[in-house]
């Protein structure tokens, strides 16, 4: 082959992988991708999607799936149409959507939320404490699970601490739970949530959270106790929590 036939065809060949490799590299730097994840509040079935516009085309992809938590109320729950929470931006999504007020607190409310139900199945110990739970009162577990996934509740995972005490019945524990619910309350505007809990003739300020920041009190979920009942081994008082202490 002449020399001049040999550098055209080695310069062709050249381009045409350089040509392959550039697109693959376009292709896969993204000009902006969203990925909204959801959850189903009854049951906690993650439902996620994503978005994703590189230089070259435009990729979707869809996708439900059952974790521990929906596993373990499967059987309870049976046959149900997902009723999913409102789908929060996690990333990767780039840039940042731009939302308004109210968007912005929904977003926050629900990401947390998200990010909860995922630090929930991946604790060993609190999906054992409320499989114990469904073993012994699968009506009442069901109801503080879904409460647990309840965006607009705000009612922390923490809580799953009420009926981690094994010195005390299952009767006891579904006492305190049931009592706590009376107790704690919350008040909820379009960019803000605070919640309260009953003290007798006095409510103490226990979670306030707003669009960029979240106060918690400082509830003792182990050894929380409804006024009479003695509190289980560890308590400092029968007033196990506190008021948060605002300042502007």
């Amino acid at each position: 082959m002449p020399r001049a036939n040999l550098i055209r065809a080695l310069v062709l060949t050249l381009a045409v992988f350089g040509g392959v490799v550039a697109g693959a590299l376009l292709n896969r730097w993204p000009a902006w991708s969203t990925t909204r994840h959801a959850y189903c509040t009854l049951c906690g079935a993650h439902h996620e999607e994503s978005e994703r516009t590189p230089v070259l085309g435009r990729h979707r992809a869809e996708s439900t799936r059952a974790g521990i938590l929906a596993k373990l109320l499967g059987p309870a729950i049976g046959e149900h149409g997902h009723a999913w929470s409102t789908a929060a931006y996690v990333a990767p999504t780039n840039p940042p959507p731009k939302l308004g007020s109210r968007e912005a607190f929904t977003q926050v409310v629900t990401e947390a939320k998200v990010r909860e139900l995922e630090l929930l199945e991946d604790s060993p110990h609190a999906i054992a404490i409320l499989d114990e739970a469904m073993r012994n009162d699968r009506p009442r577990a069901v109801r503080f699970i879904q409460k647990l996934l309840d965006a607009q509740a705000y009612f922390p995972l923490e809580a799953i601490g009420l009926l981690d005490r094994p010195s005390q019945t299952w009767e006891e524990r579904w006492h305190i739970v049931d009592a706590f619910v009376g107790a704690y309350h919350c008040d909820v505007t379009e960019v803000s949530a605070s919640c309260r809990m009953r003290a007798g003739s006095t409510d103490l300020l226990v979670l306030v959270r707003t669009t960029t920041s979240v106060h918690s009190g400082g509830v003792d979920w182990a050894h929380w106790v409804p006024s009479g009942m003695k509190p289980p081994p560890g308590a400092s008082s029968p007033q196990t929590y506190a008021a948060v202490t605002m300042s502007d």
